[in-house]
């Protein structure tokens, strides 16, 4: 793998090493309003690589108590997200942009049923286990329109006390839709993320992650068919059927609202990632915006983010200088490298020391269901030195 010339000096501490930001964009701040079991969870783990881990603000519920603390932050364009709770809405600044996805009714339903089957933790969960996914959704009618009753709820305290209620206030939901900066459909992956990089402006786009799918997993095809096949016969259900018919023209409205998959406008695109968003082992501290490292001898001091971009060919050019000796110790040597989460080594490098510090991976990311992440390992060298500022990551 070649190396890149550079000055014989090493730049100063605090420098990129040639390095620029001009790939970074000022993002808008987003409420993220996650309904459970839409692909919420992938798409917050996508998300929040592009903002700074300071202006990442999420909670098991976000409530107006959690709104009320955090209220200071949010004149900052910070990325909010979590699940809504009731009237939470009204303590959102107008000027965050809302952004939410939903999913195929069926489908969620089905998939919300399997989860509470997997959570002992779950009130419902021995309800769950012991009926049908029909007796369990008679028996418990919110949990067949959970997606309405979730925006019903963010927008509003006052409780849904029967069908009724949901029926009489959809009209809220969809006008809701039409309040948000984004929607998005998790039937429609790859036009979600794309659309959404684009209107966001994101230098370089993600690919929609596949997380938290372990109930889905864990039942065969034909369990998950069946489960379809019983939801299908509630339409005809007396108290059920109203409800799907609710959460199906939710479903429609989104639908309209996602705009067809958009072509990309940038034939490449250049993600900064400082090093803020990496961690680092135990002998490291974080200043002035890098990490210092002392080396110990063996194994990986510098790792991560997870980052899901799409399927091509990229470079990570690392930004680092090392202050110690300029030649080997003993043998030793600093390795950079990039690899998936299954630990597939896409490209890595060896630094032996020297003046020449230029470490430029190409790699080809074929795998998008797979997250990559960079890593930088020391083997026999020890000492303070390495001083690492990022990764600047461009699309070939």
């Amino acid at each position: 793998m070649a190396c890149g010339c550079v000055p014989a000096e090493i730049p100063p501490w605090g420098s990129r090493q040639g390095l620029t930001s001009s790939g970074e964009t000022a993002l808008p701040p987003i409420f993220f309003v996650h309904i459970s079991k839409t692909g919420g969870s992938s798409l917050a783990a996508a998300l929040r690589i592009y903002w700074d881990p300071g202006d990442v603000l999420t909670g098991p519920l976000i409530t107006t108590e959690f709104v009320q603390q955090v209220e200071p932050a949010l004149d900052r364009p910070v990325l909010l997200h979590g699940h809504p709770g009731p009237g939470v809405l009204s303590r959102i600044p107008e000027r965050m942009r809302l952004v939410t996805v939903l999913r195929r009714p069926a489908d969620h339903a089905v998939s919300n049923y399997l989860h509470i089957g997997s959570r002992p933790d779950h009130p419902l969960h021995g309800q769950a286990a012991e009926l049908g996914l029909g007796p369990f959704l008679r028996r418990h009618w919110p949990q067949a329109v959970v997606q309405t009753t979730s925006l019903l709820s963010a927008l509003s305290a006052k409780a849904v006390h029967t069908p009724a209620d949901v029926a009489s206030r959809f009209a809220e939901a969809a006008t809701l839709l039409d309040r948000c900066f984004f929607v998005g459909v998790l039937e429609q992956p790859k036009a979600l993320a794309r659309n959404l990089s684009d209107r966001l402006g994101l230098p370089l786009p993600f690919v929609l992650p596949r997380l938290n799918s372990a109930p889905e997993r864990a039942n065969t095809d034909r369990r998950i068919a069946d489960l379809g096949t019983e939801y299908e016969l509630l339409r005809a259900d007396d108290l059920v059927g109203p409800l799907i018919a609710v959460e199906e023209a939710l479903y429609s409205k989104a639908l309209a609202l996602c705009a067809p998959e958009a072509r990309s406008r940038r034939s490449a695109g250049t993600l900064w990632i400082p090093a803020n968003r990496f961690s680092a082992g135990e002998h490291a501290r974080l200043e002035g915006g890098a990490w210092r490292v002392r080396l110990d001898g063996r194994g990986h001091v510098i790792w991560g983010p997870y980052l899901w971009p799409p399927a091509g060919r990229y470079v990570g050019e690392f930004a680092w200088s090392f202050q110690g000796p300029k030649r080997r110790r003993g043998g030793g040597a600093l390795r950079f490298e990039v690899v998936s989460r299954a630990d597939r080594c896409l490209a890595f490098q060896h630094w032996r020391g020297g003046d020449d510090i230029k470490i430029e991976l190409d790699f080809d990311h074929a795998h998008p269901d797979e997250p990559i992440e960079f890593r930088v390992a020391g083997d026999g060298l020890a000492g303070d030195g390495l001083q690492f500022e990022g990764v600047q990551l461009r699309a070939q």
